[in-house]
């Protein structure tokens, strides 16, 4: 997986006197410290992949899953510790059976 990043610092936010533009600074540096935090962070962003067992309801699942049929999503979570410790939203994997995750630059096998 290839992520790029942009920044818009450029000469554009300079005055004709040749001075900054006191919101042209600060826009740079906050545009700025997204983008590094963005590149720090993104090595930890997984990407989750849910089954959920058929269901006998007559109504389609929270999954999107059809009665008598593999129900599932996707979702997305963070590694906030160096032993593998992943949060998520509670949605993305309510009523899972099985939970596979992937790593950036993972692709999930066909099942």
């Amino acid at each position: 997986m290839e992520t790029n990043f942009v920044t818009f610092a450029d000469s554009a936010s300079q005055s004709a006197a040749g001075r900054a533009e006191p919101d042209s600074v600060l826009l740079d540096a906050y545009s700025n410290t997204v983008v590094t935090v963005a590149k720090k962070v993104s090595p930890s962003v997984v990407q989750i992949k849910v089954s959920a067992q058929p269901t006998k309801k007559s109504s389609v699942d929270v999954h999107k899953g059809r009665p008598g049929q593999q129900a599932g999503g996707t979702g997305s979570g963070f590694i906030i510790s160096t032993d593998g410790y992943i949060i998520t939203n509670n949605h993305v994997v309510a009523g899972a059976s099985k939970i596979e995750v992937a790593l950036p630059g993972d692709e999930f096998t066909q099942d």
